[in-house]
Parts: C-alpha cells; sequence; structure tokens
C-alpha cells in the first residue's frame, strides 16, 4: 500500500466503540423494536402500491436491528420513496423527543450554534440535536471539507449517546464527498456509518415522484376549493409541486420592466451571486412562494449558479415553499450542462414535479388579433401590480381580516385604480360567486399569501398609486366614515353585490352563481361600472373613496423625512441598554 494511502487509512479508522456505546445502541434498537409493529401497520394502510425494490427495503426495516447498531441508511436513486418509508419509521416511534432534519438545515443551525456561543463543537452538536432519542436526516450528503469534520464529530455523538438515527440519501456511503481530491476527508464518518447503521439499498426502478405529484395536481384540479364559510372540500395545503414552471419564447420582446414584487427575484440576483445556503432558508421561513424570473436555459448555465439553483431547490422542496419559475426552456435542459450540479437528477426529479405552463409569450404581447381591415393593437404593459401584491397588503395593514372581506377589498382596488387611471392597474380576473365578485386565484391562494407592505419604488408615481391602494383599504374598511371599526363582511359584500358589474353579470348568466364558481364578469363591464361610479362620486350620486391628490403625496414625503430623521437623532443620542460593571 502506498504510504499516503495507509495514512489516510490509519486516520479513517474509527475508534472501538465503547461498552458504554454498545450499551446504549442497545437501547435505541428497544425503542425501535416497540416503533416495529406502528410502522408495519402504517406502511400497510398507506395505500401506496409499492414495487419490488420497496417492498425489499421495506422488509429490511421491518426486521430487528442488530444490538450493535443504532439505526438506518437509506440510499438508492431518486424517486424511490426513501424519505417516505423513513418519514413512516420515524414518525411511528414512541417518543416526542426525536428531531428531524434537511441537511441544509442542520448545518445553518449547527454553524449558528458554534458562532453564538463560542463552544466546542462537541457541545454545540449536543444543543442543535436538543437532547433526541431519534434523528432523521434526510437529504444526506457531503461535499464540503468542513462539513466532513462536522458530521464525523455527530456521528460519534449520536452513537457514544445511543441516538436512534435514519438517515436517506442518494449516495451509498462510500460515494459521499466523491472528489477524489478531498474524498478521505470523509473516511472516518464512513467508517462510523458502515459500522453502527443497518445499510438499506432501495434498488433503481421507477421515478414514484412524478407519478405521485401528477396525482395530487389531478385531485386538486377536480376537487372544488372550499367556500368562504367553509365546506365539503379542504383548501388546498401549499406545496412545492403547486409551484410552476413557466416557459416563455426568448424571441418575444421582454416584460415591461420596474420593481419586481417582494417574493420575485431574477435568476443572477439568488444564483449568480455569492449566495448560499443560510439566505435561501431565510427565504423559506419568511415567504409563502417564492418566484424566480429571467431563468435562462439551463444547459448554457455555468457551473455555480447551477449548483446555487441546484441547493435553492433543495431548500424549497424540503420546507414545501411553491416555486415559481420563468424560463427558455425546459428544466430537464439541466442535465445536457457542460457540468451539471451534483445530484443534478434528484432536483430534475424535482422540478419535474411543478405545473407545466407550456411555451407562452410576454405579457406585452397583443391580447387580441387584429381584423384584416384593423391595425394591430401597440404592445400594452402588464399591469404593474398583482392580486397576490395587493391581498399581501391587505393582510399587513388589517392584521387578521378574514378572506370574505379581503377579496371584496381586492374587487374593490382592482375596480376604482383602473377608473382612476383609465388602465387596468391590478392584474386580476373576477368571477360573479353566490356571496360576491371573487378572484378564484386569490381566492385559493389566501391562506398561502403571507401579509406584507407593498413595496413600491421611490418615484411619485409609485408612491402615489400605494396611496391610492390604501385610500381605496380605508373607504372599504369605514375608516373614511369615521368608524371605530371595521366594516364587517356583511357591508362589504353588499357593497359588492350592489355594483352594476356584479348584477348584470348574474343577470346575463344562464344560471345563478354557485356558492365557488360562476361566471366571469367581462373586464369591460367592469371598468365601465367604476368609471361611472368615479363620476358620480364627486357629486355625492354615489359613494366611494376619495383619491388621494398631490396634497397626499406632499404630506407622505414629509413624514418620511420626519421618520428619518427622529431614526439619526435616536441613533446619535441613543446609549442603548446599560452596561453592566465587568
Amino acid at each position: 500500500m502506498h504510504a499516503l494511502e495507509a495514512g489516510a487509512a490509519a486516520r479513517s479508522a474509527p475508534r472501538p466503540a465503547s461498552g458504554r456505546a454498545l450499551r446504549r445502541a442497545k437501547a435505541a434498537g428497544r425503542l425501535a423494536a416497540r416503533g416495529r409493529p406502528g410502522f408495519r401497520a402504517a406502511a400497510a394502510q398507506t395505500g401506496f402500491a409499492y414495487d419490488p425494490g420497496q417492498r425489499q427495503a421495506r422488509a429490511v426495516l421491518e426486521e430487528r436491528l442488530p444490538p450493535h447498531l443504532h439505526g438506518w441508511y437509506l440510499w438508492g436513486p431518486v424517486g424511490r420513496g426513501k424519505t417516505h418509508l423513513a418519514q413512516l419509521l420515524f414518525d411511528t416511534l414512541p417518543t416526542d423527543r426525536r428531531v428531524r432534519f434537511h441537511f441544509h438545515d442542520f448545518f445553518r443551525d449547527l454553524h449558528a450554534e458554534i458562532t453564538r456561543t463560542r463552544q466546542p463543537v462537541r457541545e454545540a452538536i449536543a444543543r442543535t440535536l436538543r437532547s433526541a432519542r431519534a434523528v432523521m436526516f434526510d437529504e444526506f450528503h457531503v461535499h464540503d471539507v468542513a462539513d466532513a469534520s462536522f458530521l464525523t464529530s455527530t456521528l460519534r455523538v449520536l452513537e457514544e449517546n445511543g441516538t436512534l438515527l435514519i438517515a436517506t440519501s442518494n449516495y451509498a456511503p462510500e460515494a459521499l464527498l466523491p472528489n477524489p481530491l478531498f474524498h478521505e476527508h470523509a473516511l472516518p464518518a464512513i467508517a462510523l456509518l458502515t459500522r453502527g447503521l443497518r445499510i438499506v439499498e432501495v434498488p433503481a426502478g421507477p421515478d414514484h415522484r412524478e407519478d405521485l405529484h401528477r396525482d395530487l395536481r389531478e385531485e386538486r384540479h377536480a376537487q372544488p376549493h372550499s367556500g368562504l364559510h367553509g365546506g365539503e372540500h379542504a383548501p388546498p395545503v401549499p406545496s412545492f409541486s403547486s409551484g410552476s414552471w413557466r416557459v416563455i419564447d426568448p424571441e418575444e420582446p421582454a416584460a415591461a420592466s420596474g420593481p419586481f414584487p417582494p417574493d420575485t427575484f431574477t435568476f443572477h440576483e439568488l444564483c449568480e451571486r455569492p449566495v448560499g445556503p443560510h439566505q435561501y432558508l431565510a427565504l423559506a421561513e419568511r415567504l409563502a412562494a417564492v418566484r424566480v424570473v429571467e431563468v435562462p436555459d439551463l444547459a448554457r448555465a455555468e457551473r455555480d449558479p447551477l449548483q446555487r439553483f441546484a441547493t435553492l431547490v433543495d431548500v424549497l422542496h424540503d420546507r414545501q415553499v411553491p416555486l415559481h419559475v420563468t424560463s427558455s426552456a425546459a428544466p430537464d435542459r439541466m442535465l445536457s450542462a457542460a457540468e451539471p450540479p451534483l445530484d443534478a437528477a434528484r432536483t430534475v426529479s424535482r422540478l419535474r414535479s411543478l405545473r407545466r405552463r407550456g411555451r407562452m409569450v410576454s405579457m406585452t404581447a397583443p391580447q387580441h388579433p387584429a381584423s384584416p381591415d384593423q391595425p394591430a393593437p401597440s404592445p400594452t404593459p402588464a399591469p404593474p401590480l398583482t392580486a397576490a401584491q395587493i391581498v399581501a397588503h391587505i393582510r399587513f395593514v388589517q392584521p387578521g381580516i378574514d378572506k370574505t372581506s379581503a377579496l371584496m377589498l381586492l374587487y374593490f382596488v382592482s375596480g376604482w385604480l383602473e377608473a382612476w387611471h383609465e388602465a387596468p392597474v391590478v392584474d386580476s380576473r373576477f368571477e360573479a360567486w353566490e356571496y360576491g365578485p371573487t378572484d378564484p386565484q386569490a381566492h385559493a391562494e389566501f391562506s398561502s399569501t403571507f401579509p406584507q407592505r407593498l413595496k413600491r419604488g421611490d418615484e411619485d408615481a409609485e408612491v402615489m398609486l400605494t396611496l391610492e391602494v390604501d385610500a381605496v383599504i380605508r373607504w372599504g374598511l369605514g375608516e373614511a366614515a369615521g368608524l371605530r371599526t371595521a366594516a364587517p363582511s356583511s357591508v362589504l359584500i353588499g357593497r359588492a353585490r350592489a355594483t352594476s358589474a356584479y348584477a348584470e353579470t348574474v343577470a346575463r348568466a344562464d344560471e345563478p352563481p354557485a356558492f365557488a364558481s360562476g361566471p366571469d364578469i367581462p373586464p369591460g363591464l367592469l371598468r365601465d361600472c367604476f368609471r361611472e361610479l368615479a363620476r358620480a362620486v364627486p357629486t355625492g350620486e354615489a359613494d366611494g373613496p376619495e383619491r388621494p391628490a398631490a396634497e397626499a403625496l406632499a404630506e407622505h414625503r414629509r413624514q418620511v423625512q420626519a421618520r428619518s430623521l427622529r431614526n439619526q437623532l435616536a441613533e446619535r443620542f441613543d446609549t442603548g441598554p446599560g452596561l453592566s460593571p465587568a
């Protein structure tokens, strides 16, 4: 054996398990044995038709653990049900002292604990694991030398404490940290895994993740969402696969430029800059959904941006945060890149679960074809605001507002802003439902819309637009009339149903509106309705919000300047908390 190889082998050899560790491994085995009947029952009741490879792995998990082992390591190709089986096993363990980590989360938490306490690594690991009797690591992988060192220490702590460990991975233990330049740094961790865990391979087979997500999408499409006051069907639970992958034609002109909504980022911002898992985890915790636009053909992307994009997908998938992508090509193109990212097959498998929205033209394209004797209309920019932005802003300025009231306010904001600007301002679409005019998409996504103030630029027109939105909301809630409490939803429903756009749509329909569906309200009818109201408000013939004037913008500027001055004074003169004696 070469001297260097011999040295590496000596360094990788794990220390023999102590008698204390073996006794604690038996305790982990007893915990696993108590959970085995529950696992068998749960696996039999899932309704899934396990294929031969999955049945083989399931049979191993139902066996008693040998006394010197303290867990399982499931590995195999993507979409083979590893996480499904591991989660069933983990959930049926009879203990409350258990914790599940995605590997990105674990290393983020561990690094934060080390930085915060400046204590030895083993103590930081113990605090991160929270004295758990059972730990599950999903998507177990090692691509970083420093993480290999932390992983070795973590596995030693788990073994010495007799913690039951369940891990899933796309890699066999010996294939961790596959880069030959650094693989030797993973050898101690590999030795601990093979010595202390039952290695369970889930053989290659069909990618069931695609079938599962297709079935879920079909089920969501077949079942109507619940009504605003409850109903037979529960609203869909937000998940990664409820996102979408939209392919646009690269030959079409780009959409009108402007500030993006707070949940929307360009590929350059998220993947072509030095952004890492910690920032992606922060986004997943803060946002109800993430939208990535201007994504290039992934086959032509460079290695580092591709790897960051794959990491982003991993984080959002684990947190079940919907991902909406606008790209010039399909996600499968990632596999054709000159240097595909690590775990590219897993990333593509997850991206295939997103709803495909075909090849679409840019939103700046003409909406209607021109007739032969009529010139084609010039392209018009897309509305600058989305329904989701308005609903998020409503939930921010009126915490706890019910869904009915929020959706009625969305209707009024859309109508009044279009009347004031003589053009659509909010990208919304309304149907005449039984209780009132409703945007179906805003209704379906209400529970996953995070309360967030409308963020616009600092230009006068953008600030004025926000002031106009606030003016409509205040009017709708009764603040303009001096009410001490917000108007109840019944008042908003009555106002909305009384508008001619809703009433005429219902009158023209062949059938009356249903509880959670109804005929489309024509955009032209909505526009004419609110323009007529806008003309009648100044004369007192109709009730409506007062459009903010230039004085409102000037007052807003003064308030912003005053707040800035107060903050500067506070930073200059506030000494902060008192200093305790040394």
